[in-house]
């Protein structure tokens, strides 16, 4: 009998020992897929960042269920781009330890930051004015109505679309490889080597993005919500503006009639029109304005999650560009 309470002792010890084996690796939750995606490349097979909101999901009005709130509780890192775009998970956020979380917005580590671009302007990219040889149409764009645009909160400090520059993706894998060192020392050689791997990768990822929207010249877009502007300074694209600065309040009438009168044909390549917004109200906003209408998606929805992701979604982004026309 002694001998057997050895033996099922000495088994419940070695299954808590293999228990405490396999929770040994960091628990990290992440908000958005991209950033999953930074994760995904650095932990490489060791494991697997959980992800809090489906890209299929519209962050800004993203509010989470028990058990995600639970994950947060759990983990040993948060990750989450800030509260100009997870507006509802910013109260969760703040009572995460500031050990814990890392808010890309907060520029620490440093990262590539551009404020929001400021409503009734037709802007170009980048600040120095270049056109890429395409006439700008004299179009003035919401925010110039007398309709509080340019008050409503979420429209002034940083953009929070950080992940469309690729220096930022490299500036994370960085970040990402030594905080998971700190949390797991063991591996430690394994995430840099993922890290370095990963950065390589984009390096050559870039140069084919970079020279696809070289060759192809796209003309001046135009966009439903301006969330793009980190893709186009980081590709010297030309944007014109964007039909509403808030993605929960549509443009009205005026504002609509404004812009058809103010674009001129052949001026405007494109309107692009986020994946969240119907068929129907793409195409009542855009009757008349006699544009290409492409469907675009800052987060990949339709993209599998993992290591891949990242890649996918800006071969997804610079091909619209691409046909912007």
């Amino acid at each position: 009998m002694q001998a057997l309470c050895a033996r099922g002792g000495g088994l419940v010890m070695a299954m808590m020992l293999w228990s405490g084996l396999v929770n040994a690796t960091p628990q990290v939750a992440v908000s958005i897929a991209p950033v999953h995606g930074w994760v995904s490349q650095v932990s490489g097979d060791l494991w697997e960042p959980e992800l809090l909101l489906p890209a299929e999901n519209d962050p800004h009005n993203a509010l989470l269920r028990p058990s995600q709130r639970q994950i947060i509780t759990d983990a040993d890192w948060v990750i989450w781009v800030g509260p100009q775009l997870e507006t509802g998970l910013t109260a969760l956020m703040g009572r995460v330890e500031s050990e814990r979380l890392w808010t890309l917005t907060d520029n620490s580590p440093e990262l590539v930051l551009h404020d929001f671009r400021q409503s009734g302007t037709v802007f170009s990219t980048p600040d120095d004015g270049h056109d890429n040889g395409h006439p700008m149409p004299d179009i003035d764009f919401p925010g110039s109505d007398d309709n509080g645009e340019d008050s409503r909160p979420g429209h002034s400090g940083i953009d929070p679309h950080v992940w469309l520059d690729p220096e930022n993706a490299r500036r994370a894998l960085n970040h990402i490889a030594d905080r998971l060192s700190e949390l797991d020392p063991d591996n430690a050689e394994t995430y840099r080597r993922n890290a370095d791997a990963g950065i390589e990768r984009l390096h050559d990822q870039e140069s084919t993005w970079a020279e696809r929207l070289a060759d192809a010249d796209p003309r001046p877009y135009l966009v439903f919500h301006d969330g793009y502007q980190y893709f186009d300074r980081a590709f010297d694209l030309t944007f014109a503006g964007a039909i509403t600065l808030n993605p929960e309040q549509l443009p009205g009438l005026r504002t609509i009639n404004r812009m058809r009168d103010g674009i001129a044909d052949g001026e405007l390549g494109c309107l692009f029109a986020e994946v969240q917004y119907s068929d129907r109200l793409v195409q009542t906003i855009a009757s008349g304005f006699n544009l290409d209408i492409q469907r675009i998606d800052a987060l990949g929805a339709d993209i599998p999650l993992g290591e891949a992701h990242y890649g996918e979604l800006m071969d997804q982004l610079t091909t619209a560009f691409v046909e912007c026309r």
